[in-house]
């Protein structure tokens, strides 16, 4: 589960997509990305995507 806030910096969107499709070439992997368009890197913008993360962690349970 991969969460970035567009504002967090010029360059984490882009950064996020690198790794993410790397991840994304191995079955292994799982991911979910989610852009905030308007978040910012602070603990607020990630409170508000934790009950998210939390159900799709637990989707297979």
């Amino acid at each position: 589960y991969f969460y970035v806030g567009a504002l967090e910096g010029p360059t984490m969107v882009a950064d996020m997509k690198k790794l993410t499709d790397i991840l994304q070439k191995k079955p292994q992997f799982v991911t979910r990305t989610v852009v905030n368009p308007i978040g910012q890197h602070n603990e607020t913008y990630w409170r508000t995507e934790f009950a998210d993360f939390y159900k799709w962690m637990a989707r297979n349970w």
